[in-house]
Order: structure tokens, then C-alpha cells, then sequence
């Protein structure tokens, strides 16, 4: 194993270089043969992104080309997503079209959308035949479960979800007993590649606080994620009546915005990479079905030889063996 530093936005990065031997494929199935498979993988779609190269800066896709595309690696949207002079437009269409947030202003919020917190008992809930401790939550005509003890990690929890969005194809709640005690905590297990679809599913958020009221440990791990509860408080004002509005702070937002920026430039130095194998992959194919057109040839050849070979040699043993009954009759 080799490794070595480099440096990545200021900081420093040690990769490790593991000695391993991969067989190259050429199936078109499996993760990192199938271009189906790894399209899924970027956040926008196909129709956004072609009606951006068709108006791209630099040679950008015609309208009859665009047309014909039917996956994001086709190789004429490649070439202008690959082309260096369009690189500040697509990281701009990634900016406006991208799944990922990249909004991080303030958001207003109306406290007619929270809940009050009577609403949540501490109970036991049964999730698919199992038992686990935590809280029924219904909003909006669907329930999520938080599940867990305040001071462990505990789970947010939701079976079913049917929103048009990205997500994982399935998320489970596992619970983690300490070896040698009664003490448990809930993680969360979420598999398959992420899609963007309203296929039904399930979402599952870990985190751990010390909040015993169920909303409260809710709405601190949601502004732990995107502000915080003073911000909340400062920036409120009231409005009519009883109700509440306030602005909803990034407690972090100028970091969230340079991360957005690294992220959405990892995006499109990931499709390069993607984009530069399939052209590999095209190609040792192309050569595969050379070699084995040349072997085939080869092989042809060899046989014809021999026959041509052996009809030659009988030929020449029949002229001497005649040509010995000839001379033993004279």
C-alpha cells in the first residue's frame, strides 16, 4: 500500500493507494458498466440538462442532436458538457437545476405550521410487527416515528413517503444493545442508490440530544442542521392575531455556500471521470471485436492452409506412387 498528501480547499487530504487488481468488463449490467445505472446517480435530469446545451456557450448541442439523445452520456451532450469553455455554464445549470439544496438564505416560517408539542406522548409503537420505544408524530396525513431515549442517538423515523423527490429506495431502523448492559440506541440503515422519482419509500435521520419533549428534540436537530433556536428567536416578529412569523437562519450559511460550490464542482469533475471510462470502455470493446475478428481470420486461414496442405501432399504422393507402379511394369 502506497500513499501520499495533497491539498484540497485549504486542507490537507492523505490517500491511501491500495495494490488491487480489477477484471474490466464488458457487460452492459452491472454498476460500472451500465451507463443507465450511473446516471442515476447525478442530481438533474436529462431534459434539463439538454435544454441547456442546446443554448451552451461553446459549440452547443443542435436541436436534431437533441433529439436523439437518450441517456446523459450520449456522446454529442458529452462533448459539450465536457467542453473547458462551457464548464462556468454547467456549474451555474447545476446551481439552478441540481436536486441538492443550494439555497441558504434566510427562509420565513409561520408558526401556523408547527405543532403544538401536546400533540406527541412518549409511548411504545409498533413499525412492521416490532416494538420499539418512541413517539407517534401525524402531520399532513402521514405519521413518522422518533424512536429512542434524550441522551442516546435516536431516529427519525418515516415508513412511507410518496413525495416527488430524491431518496434512498429503502431506509430501516436497526437497535444497538451495549455489549454487557441493558443501554441501547437506534441507527439508521438506508440501501440502494439514491433516485428522484415519488416511488414509495422511506426516510430515516439519526441524531442525539438531551430535549425530552418530542418536538423540541425535533425542531433542535432540524436547526442544528440549518440554524439555530436563538436565531429563530431574535429574527421573530409578530402578525396578526396569535400567530408567529420569523426567519429561519443558516447559522453557517457562508461555509454551506462554499461547500455547494465545492460540491457542485466534484459533480462535474465525477462526470468527466464517468464520461472519459465509457469512452474507454467503447473503445476496448471496438478492439475486442478486432481481435476476435483477426483471431477468426487467423483460424480460417490456418485450416485452409492445412487442407490446401494435405490435398497438395496427397496429390504429390498419388503422382510418385504411380509413377513407382510405372517403372516396376516397364
Amino acid at each position: 500500500m502506497r500513499f501520499y498528501m495533497t491539498k484540497y480547499s485549504s486542507k490537507y487530504i492523505i490517500i491511501f493507494i491500495m495494490n488491487t487488481t480489477y477484471p474490466i468488463n464488458y457487460d452492459n449490467s452491472t454498476f460500472f458498466s451500465s451507463s443507465e445505472n450511473i446516471a442515476a446517480t447525478f442530481p438533474f435530469n436529462l431534459s434539463d440538462v439538454v435544454t441547456w446545451a442546446k443554448t451552451a456557450p461553446n459549440k452547443p448541442l443542435s436541436i436534431e442532436d437533441a433529439n436523439k439523445v437518450v441517456d446523459i452520456f450520449d456522446s454529442k451532450l458529452s462533448a459539450v458538457i465536457t467542453n473547458p469553455g462551457n464548464k462556468t455554464s454547467f456549474l451555474n445549470f447545476l446551481g439552478e437545476k441540481m436536486y441538492l439544496n443550494s439555497y441558504f438564505e434566510d427562509i420565513s416560517v409561520s408558526s401556523d405550521n408547527v405543532s403544538s408539542s401536546t400533540n406527541y406522548i412518549n409511548t411504545s409503537v409498533n413499525i412492521n410487527g416490532r416494538s420499539y420505544n418512541g413517539t407517534a408524530i401525524s402531520r399532513n396525513g402521514s405519521t413518522s416515528y422518533l424512536l429512542g431515549n434524550p441522551g442516546r442517538q435516536r431516529v427519525l423515523y418515516r415508513p412511507v413517503c410518496t413525495k416527488n423527490h430524491l431518496h434512498f429506495s429503502d431506509c430501516t431502523v436497526q437497535q444497538i444493545v451495549k455489549s454487557g448492559t441493558d443501554e441501547s440506541y437506534y441507527q439508521c440503515t438506508c440501501t440502494g442508490t439514491p433516485e428522484f422519482n415519488n416511488k414509495p419509500h422511506s426516510h430515516c435521520s439519526q441524531f442525539t440530544n438531551n430535549e425530552t419533549d418530542a418536538q423540541s428534540a425535533i425542531d433542535r436537530y432540524y436547526f442544528g442542521i440549518g440554524g439555530s433556536g436563538s436565531q429563530r428567536k431574535e429574527s421573530s416578529t409578530k402578525t396578526s392575531g396569535s400567530n408567529t412569523s420569523y426567519n429561519v437562519k443558516y447559522a453557517n450559511s457562508e461555509m454551506l455556500k462554499q461547500t455547494d460550490t465545492e460540491i457542485k464542482t466534484a459533480i462535474y469533475l465525477y462526470y468527466m471521470a464517468v464520461n472519459e471510462n465509457f469512452i474507454y470502455k467503447a473503445a476496448l470493446e471496438k478492439n475486442k471485436k478486432l481481435s476476435n475478428t483477426t483471431n477468426q481470420l487467423l483460424s480460417d486461414s490456418t485450416i485452409k492452409y492445412k487442407n490446401q496442405y494435405l490435398n497438395t501432399f496427397n496429390l504429390l504422393s498419388g503422382i510418385i506412387i504411380a509413377g513407382g507402379y510405372i517403372y516396376m511394369l516397364r
